[in-house]
């Protein structure tokens, strides 16, 4: 036996359950890939899009409401009697 050998039989690794146990874990992980991580990635990126575009719609919304105050929309919208109290008879 060589070094490498000895030092496995040493540890007990048993070469043909080492080598399923290597294959099995590339198939599990294949299998997962393929069904569960990529609807799981998809999932997180259309929340992540839609967590951006509230984000978006939400300071537009609060540049609309800041811009009329800004203003001083009130003041403009403001109806004025008529006529003016000094005219009146």
């Amino acid at each position: 036996m060589d070094a490498a050998g000895k030092v496995a039989e040493q540890f007990g690794v048993y070469w043909p359950n080492l080598i399923a146990q290597v294959v099995l874990f590339a198939i599990v992980y294949w299998v997962l890939k393929r069904f569960a991580f990529k609807p799981v990635i998809a999932m997180l990126e259309e929340r992540r899009r839609r967590i951006e575009e509230g984000q978006i719609n939400a300071e537009n919304i609060k540049k609309q409401l800041a811009g009329p105050a800004a203003t001083g929309w009130r003041n403009r919208n403001v109806r004025k009697p008529w006529p003016p109290p000094s005219k009146l008879p």
